[in-house]
Formats: structure tokens, sequence, C-alpha cells
């Protein structure tokens, strides 16, 4: 195939092109900083997406909260009830940040 010899650069390409970039190394790490520090820090603008994955991984957390609290009074170990504090501080966290909603105040 021959190019055309007027071709002009179009902007959907680039579009595509910085979308595709983020598969590769460095824009890999940048963004799982990003979700990382969403996930932590909650982001009031999040997408209802982003708010349902990190209430998903809240509840997850919860209920793994709940089964080592479980494991750990059936078996009296405090090293069980430390990690289930823990994974249940994690879980109420991303909850809460889940259910951030955006200020009304201007």
């Amino acid at each position: 195939m021959s190019e055309h010899p007027h071709y002009q650069h179009d902007p959907l390409c680039d579009d595509v092109e910085l979308r595709q970039r983020n598969t590769v190394w460095p824009d890999t790490m940048r963004n799982g900083m990003i979700v990382d520090g969403y996930l932590w820090k909650g982001n009031p603008k999040a997408p209802l997406v982003q708010r349902i994955g990190a209430g998903v991984f809240g509840i997850a957390f919860l209920m793994f909260a709940v089964m080592l609290g479980y494991m750990a009074a059936r078996a009296s170990l405090w090293p069980l009830y430390l990690l289930a504090a823990a994974c249940a501080y994690l879980g109420s966290r991303l909850i809460r940040n889940a259910l951030l909603r955006p200020s009304t105040h201007n």
C-alpha cells in the first residue's frame, strides 16, 4: 500500500495512540499509583464504575475480616484479631471512599 501524499495528522489517531500507551511499562506504573491513590484517599468526582469497584473491594475486605474474626474467636488466636481489625479498617475505608459525594457548597 502506498501512503497518500496529502495525508493530514488525525487527532483521533493521536487520542487512540495516547490511550494505548497505558499498556507499556512506565505508564502502567503511573496508572497503578493513580488507582491506589483513589482507593486510599477517595475522590468525590469519581465515575460510578470506580465507585462500584471500590465498594466491591470494601465489601470483600469486610467479609474477610468477619471470617478472620470468627476464626480468631474459635481458636483464641490474638494475631488473627489484629489481622481482622486491619481488614475491617481497610474495608470500611474503601466503602467510605466509594460513598463520597461531591460537595454542593460553592
